[in-house]
């Protein structure tokens, strides 16, 4: 559920943290909105890294009609995603705390407590971010009729004699 699948979740999420950069500022002022904006792609790559380094519930399910596995949400690929946000809000406290602190050392006046500031930041946004996913997935869930996580992997898997990799995600190469 990263906001790159979610863009309205990633916008919101962008907007709360310039709110409290705004008012828990030492400088209003400081940040500026494009540090911020800034800031936030440089800590989604970080996360994206440490994403590709933990379990992620994503299961190779073989399917008759291709020679290669096909990847599908496994059971339990929401408690995942949902668990990996303490961590990520985490990670994205120190790794913005640090760029913004970068991007501001030049100012004359430096801003003070921007890791505590960052911290504010995004433990405001990362609550936005989750109920703006879940809120948009639920919806498009009711509108298409589409199953939750755990029914859809357990319709892909009736009546299905093969087998399942519960191991680490492979990369997929092409016949």
């Amino acid at each position: 559920m990263a906001p790159v699948l979610f863009p309205v979740a990633g916008i919101a999420a962008i907007v709360t943290e310039i709110f409290c950069y705004r008012r828990f500022s030492s400088h209003p002022e400081l940040p500026g909105i494009h540090d911020v904006i800034g800031a936030n792609p440089v800590s989604w790559m970080f996360g994206m890294v440490a994403d590709h380094l933990l379990p992620h519930g994503w299961v190779d399910e073989y399917v008759q009609s291709r020679c290669s596995p096909t990847l599908i949400a496994g059971p339990n690929v929401t408690l995942y995603v949902v668990s990996a946000f303490p961590g990520a809000c985490i990670l994205s406290i120190i790794i913005e705390g640090l760029v913004l602190q970068w991007t501001s050392r030049n100012d004359p006046e430096p801003l003070t407590g921007i890791h505590a500031v960052a911290g504010i930041a995004n433990v405001a946004s990362y609550p936005v971010m989750i109920g703006v996913a879940f809120t948009w997935n639920l919806v498009l869930e009711i509108l298409s009729g589409s199953p939750t996580d755990v029914a859809r992997f357990q319709e892909s898997r009736a009546g299905c004699s093969l087998a399942v990799s519960s191991g680490p995600m492979r990369r997929l190469s092409s016949p």
